[in-house]
Formats: structure tokens, sequence, C-alpha cells
């Protein structure tokens, strides 16, 4: 019978757990090939050590006061800890009832490193917007590194880290018609052209907003008059 004998670079996944391994290799591992002897298709090598990376969130701040459906801006800070480098990190954003920042708790925004080399920082300013349904309250900034729990660590402790305080209230929009005429003179079943205008007066958004056209026979308009 013949022999080869290769080299083959493989990568290590970075979800692996970091621990003592032994390198294994399987002829045919598909299965596809008869043979008079499968007992002998499977070998184990050496053993390896595979080594972790150690990420670590060291700060989070942001704002005390906040808006529903609006952005707010948090810093924080990433450390790799370890003597392996880390790629593709995914950092998730969240606002907690309590300092234990979870991945349960309310996610707002996520963002992403895609390397992190041995025992260097990553900071970052990010805009995270709090969602329309979040309900009025105070709430603790939190940060948690790898939040899919995708990358196998040497220490999954320090990867949460909660911030301070914010309130989150809601501020409603102000409308106001600032424009409104037209003819002096109409005729029943005939249309006629109305000129308004709308602004919103109010730090928040008013999305879509209905104005309804009135006929009324003095300036008190309300919804009893008649709709047009």
């Amino acid at each position: 019978g013949k022999s080869v004998t290769n080299k083959e670079y493989v990568r290590v996944d970075a979800g692996m757990l970091p621990g003592f391994y032994y390198v294994g290799a399987m002829a045919d591992s598909e299965d596809n090939e008869p043979e008079t002897n499968e007992i002998n298709n499977v070998l184990a090598g050496n053993r390896v050590t595979i080594r972790g990376t150690d990420l670590a969130i060291t700060n989070v701040s942001g704002p005390t006061n906040g808006v529903i459906g609006a952005y707010i801006v948090v810093t924080n800070t990433l450390v790799n800890m370890s003597s392996v480098n880390a790629w593709d990190i995914y950092i998730g954003f969240y606002l907690s009832a309590d300092v234990t920042i979870e991945t349960n708790d309310l996610l707002i925004g996520i963002r992403t490193v895609e390397a992190l080399y041995s025992k260097n920082t990553n900071r970052a300013f990010s805009g995270v917007c709090i969602p329309p349904d979040t309900a009025p309250g105070s709430y603790y900034l939190g940060v948690i590194a790898d939040y899919e729990n995708e990358i196998g660590e040497t220490n999954e402790a320090n990867n949460a880290r909660a911030g301070n305080l914010i309130r989150i209230g809601y501020i409603a929009p102000d409308l106001a018609l600032t424009i409104l005429s037209g003819p002096t003179n109409g005729a029943a079943g005939s249309p006629i052209t109305v000129t308004n205008a709308v602004s919103n007066n109010g730090s928040n958004a008013a999305p879509d907003v209905a104005v309804g056209f009135y006929l009324s026979p003095d300036t008190d308009i309300t919804t009893n008059d008649l709709l047009i």
C-alpha cells in the first residue's frame, strides 16, 4: 500500500473552551469508501493545550436621563486581559432593573469589535436607541462583552458590567396648526382647497399625524363640527 503525508492547517473554533485536548484524525470520515478493515481509520495524536482569551468590560457610563424612542451615547471600554487575541467580538447594551446585567435584560444596541489583540483596550462612544415600547422608569445601563457567548474564555465573570442609573421618560410631541386658509365661497358638492401647515413644537417625533378639516358656524372648532 501507499502512504501520503500532509500538513494541514486548521483553525480552532473561537468558541472552544480552554483546556487539554488530544489531536485526532479519521480517514474516510464520511464513510464513503468500503474497506477491508475500518478499525485502523482513527488515530489519536499528542495532547494540545487550548488557551482561551479573557474579555472584560471595565467601564460603562452614559446620561442620567433619556427619552423613549431617542438615542443616547454610552461610553464603554473593552479590555483583552489575556495573551490570546480575540476576533469578532459582539458587545450588547442593556437596560436593567438592577445592577446584575444579564442577557434577559432589555437589549437596546450592539457594537462589533473585529479584532482585539492581547492586552489591548478598545474604547467607544456608542449610540443606542431606547426602544419605543420601553416602560418609563429608572434603569441601570449595562454592557456585556460576547453577549451571545460565542468565544471560549478563561473567565466569563468579567464580561458584564453595570453603569449609572438612567431615568427613562416619554416627552410627548406638541402639534400646532400654524397656517389655515381657504376660499371665501364654496358650493355644495364641490371641492375646495384648504391651505394648512402643522408644526411639531416638541422634542419628540410624532409619526402618522392625521389632520381633520371641518365646517363650523363659529370659531370654536371641535370634533362635533362637520368633518369634510
